[in-house]
C-alpha cells in the first residue's frame, strides 16, 4: 500500500496518482478512500499527468471495455509429429531418466540446446528443478542469498 494525495470517491477503478516517486496506476477498492490508501499496480515514471486522482478507464469485469475481444489461441498447440513423438515414448514406458540413460530425452536435450545456441542442454522435471540445478552448479548453499531482477 502506498499513501496518496486525493483520490477519487468511485471504488473499483483504475485511478491515476501523483505521488512522491512520480505518476502512478492503482486500483481502489470500497474503504480504501476513508484511509486515503490505494493499492497500486503500476508505477509510471512519467511526471507528465496532471490529473490527480482522475479515473483513467472501469475495469472489463465491472463494464468497462475489454483490452481483448477475441480468445485466446488454443494451448498447447500440437501437431502430428507431437502425437507420433509423445506414442513412441509412452511405448517405451520409459518416461523419465530412470532407468538411467534416458536416450529420448537425452536426444530432446541436445536438440533443444542446439536450437538455442547452448553447448549443453539438461531435461529436468520442471523450472524448480532447473533453478535448483543452477544454483547448486554454481555453488550456492541453503540459506545463502540470492538477488534477482
Amino acid at each position: 500500500m502506498a499513501e496518496i494525495g486525493e483520490i477519487a470517491e468511485r471504488p473499483h477503478r483504475i485511478h491515476r496518482f501523483r505521488c512522491r516517486e512520480g505518476t502512478a496506476r492503482g486500483l481502489s477498492r470500497p474503504g480504501f478512500e476513508r484511509r486515503r490508501r490505494i493499492r497500486l499496480f503500476q508505477h509510471c515514471p512519467s511526471e507528465s499527468s496532471k490529473r490527480v486522482g482522475t479515473p483513467v478507464g472501469k475495469l472489463a469485469i465491472t463494464g468497462g471495455k475489454p483490452v481483448r475481444r477475441k480468445p485466446f489461441t488454443p494451448w498447447p498447440a500440437y501437431g502430428q509429429p507431437e502425437v507420433r513423438g509423445l506414442q513412441k515414448v509412452l511405448a517405451s514406458r520409459n518416461w523419465g531418466g530412470y532407468p538411467f540413460p534416458n536416450r529420448i530425452a537425452d536426444r530432446f536435450s541436445e536438440k533443444f540446446a542446439r536450437l538455442h545456441g547452448a553447448k549443453y542442454g539438461l531435461a529436468v522435471a520442471n523450472g524448480t528443478v532447473a533453478i535448483e540445478i543452477a544454483l547448486k552448479a554454481i555453488g550456492i548453499q541453503p540459506a545463502e542469498e540470492v538477488i534477482v531482477p
